[in-house]
């Protein structure tokens, strides 16, 4: 038996209560996002701050400058979902580090 939490699953319905067929699905990693950045070999989580945290920056001659032509220099961080994946495990606390204080953010890095 297994049981999902109420942040797994979602209740699809046509919209009609009287003959309203509902069902329940696992949510996804991806579901709300808006805007994904797949940062594939994200070595330390570099690109993702440079998305979330611009500011802290300033020197940055290319990412920064990319992220704010194509998604503006004013966003709302909850619009994005980032993707980290780093498979060298000396990085991994680190990962696990900022997607706690991303998530306490209401933003999306896993």
């Amino acid at each position: 038996f297994f049981q999902m939490s109420s942040l797994e699953r979602m209740v699809i319905s046509d919209g009609d209560d009287e003959t309203s067929q509902s069902r329940i699905r696992r949510r996804k990693l991806g579901d709300g996002c808006y805007h994904v950045l797949l940062d594939v070999g994200a070595n330390i989580g570099i690109h993702a701050r440079f998305l979330y945290e611009p500011d802290r920056y300033p020197d940055s001659m290319t990412s920064v400058a990319a992220f704010a032509e194509k998604f503006g220099s004013q966003r709302d961080n909850r619009d994005y979902c980032v993707f980290a994946f780093e498979p060298n495990p000396k990085f991994e606390q680190r990962h696990l580090d900022l997607e706690n204080a991303y998530n306490a953010m209401g933003w999306r890095y896993t």
